[in-house]
């Protein structure tokens, strides 16, 4: 089955679910800085879908813990979007910055993340690696197969279609409903 313009068959999923599990598993304190900050890179777009650009170029300011949102500045200048905050990703991430004492609100969040270690936290967890795209796809699928209506995904994806004057924009709080029951921890 195909969806619009998301254009993703739902039948399968790009990486293995049991494969999702294992590089959830592994632990970040066996991992160098570097390598955490991958590992955390890619929790991140396991969790929100957002692009590699995307999490290349976030900056800690653009988090917001509280309002439970990240704010997207798309890199390709087709503006600002928010993005709910997942609530175990909001704890990894918040651990994260405690790693980081020295982090100023302008830095980036994945600063010393990078292809090198994506695939490298990939083979830790005994895998073969994958880049962040096939990361984002299967967190498409993953949301499709759990519920997440067609229209919130496209909106915290940053897929845009025609302008539908009719159609009122979605709500952030409207965003995390619609991904609250998401979660990656459900399988089997």
């Amino acid at each position: 089955m195909i969806l619009g313009p998301l254009r993703l068959p739902i039948r399968r999923h790009p990486i293995p679910t049991s494969h999702v599990q294992r590089l959830l598993r592994l632990p970040p304190e066996s991992l160098t800085h570097a390598l955490a900050s991958a590992w955390n890179q890619l929790r991140c777009c396991l969790f929100t879908g957002m692009r590699a650009g995307e999490l290349a170029a976030l900056p800690w300011a653009h988090l917001n813990f509280a309002a439970r949102s990240i704010k997207v500045v798309c890199p390709k200048g087709s503006g600002v979007r928010l993005v709910p905050l997942h609530a175990e990703l909001a704890d990894h991430l918040q651990r994260w910055k405690e790693q980081c004492p020295l982090a100023a609100p302008g830095d980036a969040v994945f600063r010393a993340a990078g292809y090198a270690g994506t695939t490298t936290i990939f083979r830790r967890a005994g895998l073969n690696p994958s880049g962040l795209g096939l990361v984002r796809k299967s967190f498409i699928a993953e949301a499709l197969r759990q519920g997440v209506g067609v229209e919130a995904l496209q909106r915290i994806l940053g897929y845009h279609s025609q302008p539908q004057p009719e159609i009122r924009p979605l709500t952030l709080k409207e965003l995390s409903a619609a991904l609250a029951p998401f979660t990656w921890t459900v399988w089997n």
